[in-house]
């Protein structure tokens, strides 16, 4: 409308930038003689933080089994200006806010402790409400349900200890597997091996029955026992000691296999010399594939040769102590999936999370580390005490995989790095640290 004596224009109604972001007219002044003249107008309308955002993400949703993470929270506010952030919490009187915690930053929802299991509470409800600090916040109830996982378990070296075997197929049905002391402790044992002891363990249902007479060693005082169906107990002694650098085994062992894939050995109970090592776990035969679904998928990654296939979704990759450096994930999707070592770190006796640059380590706090770069892995290796209670990953480009790292003692002042691998393909190139994940206690990483 236009008062026609003072030529002011005035909008009828309420502009709104949404519905016309100018607005357009035409002016016409006349005299008293009756001549007019016409003029175009165009005006701006200023956009201004009047619309509320709107939820993107459902109302309801398959959680990451074996993780603290139920739920991602989105809404959008693209619908006008935004002045400030979508800042997102929990309804504190929906039905479980009490056993959760969410970011207001990022909207994920975890468990306030622990992880979640298919064992224990299979859905929770919640109300998540977003705000953008201008308009009446919004708010959506979720039912978060439980979904299933995958534990993927492969073949080879499934955890590589103090003693590395060597199989040998003899072309006739039967292997010889020979015993060696693994490159990685062999240092400790520069004056030769006078003596050791194991055990070597099978199933009877998967080859057939190992005799004491089947072990053979170059040590002239052996001692094997097989009185007990599925072990070999094996010990011997030299007064000359063994030269690891010869490359000569401590023993061999001749098998006959009975299955042609999933035969399971391990050497436990080792001591070489007067040090006990850590045992070997191997699974014989072809790669581990597994596949994921349209949906959500969790993969519990339990070592071995395995590739997976994780499909649409969020899929969540969880790190155990045997994942080992087996594991090619085929289509891993940055700011998506997600590399978890929260389970791990709690049975490692972490309680909470923090950065590393925020001091020096504390009793069972596990503290993320910022770097990623592999000339780092030589010191991770070297349990150098710049590592004391931390985790993270290292990104190796040139080969297509990740290497995470993490204190295996949660206490303060000691330490014990230990490492797993996890080929990635060209997903290496984007990965970041904010895939990797950890929450406990309510903290996320």
């Amino acid at each position: 409308a236009i008062d026609a004596q003072t030529g002011q224009v005035t909008f009828i109604g309420t502009a709104d930038y949404e519905a016309a972001s100018t607005l357009g007219f035409t002016v016409i002044a006349t005299d008293n003689e009756g001549n007019a003249s016409r003029q175009s107008v165009s005006i701006d309308v200023v956009n201004q933080d009047d619309t509320a955002p709107t939820w993107v993400s459902g109302t309801s949703f398959t959680a990451l089994t074996n993780t603290p993470f139920l739920y991602a929270a989105e809404a959008t506010d693209d619908a006008d200006v935004s002045l400030e952030p979508v800042q997102y919490s929990l309804d504190p009187n929906s039905a479980d806010a009490d056993l959760l915690f969410i970011d207001s930053e990022t909207g994920i929802v975890t468990l306030q402790q622990g992880v979640l299991v298919p064992g224990g509470k299979q859905a929770f409800t919640f109300t998540v409400v977003a705000t953008d600090g201008v308009n009446d916040p919004v708010s959506q109830q979720v039912v978060a349900s439980i979904g299933a996982t995958t534990a993927v378990q492969g073949t080879g070296v499934l955890a590589q200890g103090g003693i590395q075997v060597v199989d040998v197929d003899n072309g006739d049905g039967t292997s010889t597997l020979e015993f060696y002391v693994d490159s990685s402790v062999a240092g400790q044992f520069a004056n030769g091996v006078e003596n050791y002891d194991f055990v070597f363990n099978y199933s009877p249902d998967q080859f057939e029955a190992i005799a004491a007479g089947d072990y053979t060693t170059s040590f002239s005082l052996p001692t094997v026992n097989d009185e007990v169906a599925g072990k070999l107990v094996v010990g011997a002694i030299d007064l000359n000691a063994l030269n690891l650098a010869d490359g000569t085994p401590l023993g061999s062992l001749t098998v006959t296999p009975l299955v042609v894939d999933g035969a399971q050995v391990s050497v436990t109970d080792v001591i070489v010399n007067t040090t006990d090592l850590d045992s070997t776990q191997i699974v014989y035969g072809e790669t581990t594939i597994a596949s994921g679904t349209a949906d959500n998928d969790t993969f519990t990654l339990l070592g071995g040769d395995t590739e997976i296939t994780g499909g649409d979704g969020i899929d969540a990759y969880i790190v155990t102590e045997t994942t080992g450096n087996q594991v090619y994930i085929t289509d891993f999707m940055t700011d998506e999936d997600v590399i978890d070592m929260s389970s791990l770190l709690m049975g490692k006796g972490y309680n909470s999370i923090s950065d590393l640059d925020l001091g020096p380590a504390v009793n069972g706090e596990a503290r993320e580390y910022s770097q990623t770069s592999m000339d780092l892995l030589e010191l991770v290796q070297a349990n150098d005490f710049s590592f004391d209670n931390s985790f993270g990953m290292l990104i190796d480009e040139t080969n297509g995989k990740i290497i995470g790292f993490y204190d295996a003692d949660s206490n303060a002042d000691s330490i014990d790095m230990q490492t797993f691998e996890i080929n990635i393909g060209s997903a290496v190139t984007d990965i970041t640290l904010d895939d990797l994940v950890a929450g406990i206690g309510g903290f996320i990483a």
